[in-house]
């Protein structure tokens, strides 16, 4: 009884070369897939994180471009001590806000950051390589008005800007989001000075990138023709109600119900 049991042993241990069974194996090639598959994402993350590193120190924008929503245009001077600075020249436009060296501000971003509420003044100043914080204004290539060492006849000036006119800021300069038509007097003056408006602001009605406003033909006759198509009636003169027709000359006022 014993050597039959014995001898099944054997003849199981030569049928499968000795070795485990398929039920038993490792699978050994799974495991190396697995391995392979890991180290594959673990360098791609570190791939990736390089590559950014890299596009933030280049200084390029790294947010994609977006629908160019945004145009508008604000009149800008730069008032140092007693008298404007000529307009600045330099055209850079790393983000859509730039200016033509016309005294304006042209607003049209194309990425998300500069666009909306993220339209400041700041970037503006950075495009052009114009110095601008609370306390220093320096134009491209001119020297430093700089808080506590430069002093406007004898009075120690300080960085304002004056705001439509009105409102004037001296906190947080750079962070002063663009309207349409806005009037920016960027000033290094001596406090309570008394600002004038840009001297830019007639260039306002005087853009050449905005599309001019529709206006109303008038054919041979000489009578004007509303945006509609019809004829409108002389000056002086209105138009007849709905559903009636204007009298026949020398008629007076009377008039004919059309059915």
């Amino acid at each position: 009884m014993g050597r039959a049991s014995s001898s099944k042993k054997v003849s199981r241990a030569a049928s499968t070369g000795g070795g485990r069974t398929a039920r038993g194996a490792k699978p050994w090639l799974w495991y190396t897939a697995m391995g392979l598959v890991v180290l594959l994402g673990v360098a791609g993350i570190l791939t990736s994180r390089a590559e950014r590193r890299d596009e933030l120190a280049s200084g390029a924008d790294p947010t994609p471009p977006v629908v160019d929503r945004d145009h508008w245009h604000s009149a800008y001077g730069v008032y140092l001590c007693d008298e404007f600075a000529p307009p600045i020249s330099d055209e850079r436009d790393p983000k859509g806000i730039h200016t033509h060296a016309d005294g304006v501000i042209h607003v049209h971003p194309f990425v998300r950051s500069a666009a909306g509420d993220n339209a400041t003044l700041g970037l503006f100043a950075d495009a052009v390589r114009m110095t601008l914080t609370d306390d220093e204004i320096r134009l491209p290539g001119g020297k430093s008005h700089k808080e506590g060492s430069t002093n406007c006849d004898g009075k120690p000036g300080i960085v304002q800007v004056q705001v439509d006119g009105e409102k004037v800021v001296t906190k947080d300069v750079r962070d002063i989001k663009f309207t349409d038509r806005q009037l920016l007097t960027i000033a290094f003056a001596p406090k309570g000075a008394e600002l004038s408006p840009p001297p830019s602001q007639g260039q306002l009605d005087n853009l050449t990138d905005v599309e001019p406003s529709p206006t109303v033909p008038v054919p041979p006759g000489g009578e004007p023709v509303s945006p509609g198509g019809e004829t409108a009636p002389p000056v002086g003169e209105t138009a007849p109600p709905a559903g009636e027709t204007a009298p026949p000359a020398g008629e007076g006022s009377a008039s004919t119900t059309v059915p």
